[in-house]
């Protein structure tokens, strides 16, 4: 259509993965491994190949930012936690980036600037600093045994700025008198993804089964022996069928 050029490409996700760091797998942690995302975009009018952005930028962004390039103003933009990020005179705070995940005693929220980390958890209140320019892998947790002061002075500065951004854009009841809510400690629990792919029904035509497109994917891979995975999780939780699963 000839509309290469005026097209904005964006390639990004949602979140991360641990993948064994940490000795963790999964999504639900502040480090960077979980929350650090690619954002590359390709956009001539605006911006020039291979140029790199060093500010901090996120998936609140996203909207505000197709929005401008389609011409379509937002209602209120003073209330969105993102923004276009070719606003010409932005508001919004490139300098820290906030990531905060779940709710309740799961909670957690993060205040990063360009040197340090801190990281608050609602279940039982812990906290960790880490120097993201000198331990970029997150092994040293500055606030463990006696921080000296100028690492509580950068502490208390992070943690400040972090509660202002919980009251503004976090879950009600999260900061009680300009503080933290401290809740139970959460304990860890054994937990496997467990989100079946959902596909509409038509009168017409059926989607092939979930057991029969697993058998079919597997047919093939010697690696993978369904008689060593654990069926019956998925089958108790209504995911699978495993009488089907297991008919050859």
């Amino acid at each position: 259509m000839g509309e290469y050029d005026n097209t904005l490409i964006l390639f990004t996700s949602d979140h991360g993965e641990m993948l064994g760091d940490h000795g963790t797998h999964q999504k639900m942690l502040p480090y960077d491994g979980s929350t650090r995302i690619p954002f590359i975009m390709r956009y001539p009018e605006q911006l020039k190949p291979g140029s790199v952005d060093t500010r901090f930028v996120d998936i609140n962004d996203i909207l505000p930012t197709v929005l401008q390039v389609a011409g379509v103003p937002y209602p209120k933009p003073d209330i969105l936690p993102g923004e276009s990020i070719f606003a010409e005179h932005g508001r919004k705070d490139r300098t820290v980036q906030y990531v905060e995940h779940s709710r309740g005693n799961r909670r957690w929220v993060s205040l990063r600037d360009r040197q340090y980390k801190y990281n608050f958890y609602y279940g039982g209140g812990k906290e960790e600093l880490f120097d993201m320019e000198h331990d970029p892998d997150e092994t040293t947790n500055l606030l463990y045994e006696t921080p000296d002061s100028r690492i509580l002075a950068v502490k208390e500065d992070l943690k400040a700025r972090l509660i202002a951004m919980e009251k503004q854009y976090g879950l009600e009841g999260c900061v009680k008198d300009d503080q933290f809510v401290v809740l139970e400690e959460f304990k860890g629990f054994k937990y496997r993804e467990n989100n079946p792919p959902m596909f509409p029904r038509y009168q017409d035509s059926e989607y092939m089964s979930l057991e029969e497109e697993i058998k079919r994917a597997v047919a093939r891979e010697p690696v993978v022996k369904l008689e060593e995975l654990d069926i019956p999780y998925f089958t108790e939780r209504g995911t699978l069928d495993g009488e089907k699963l297991s008919k050859s």
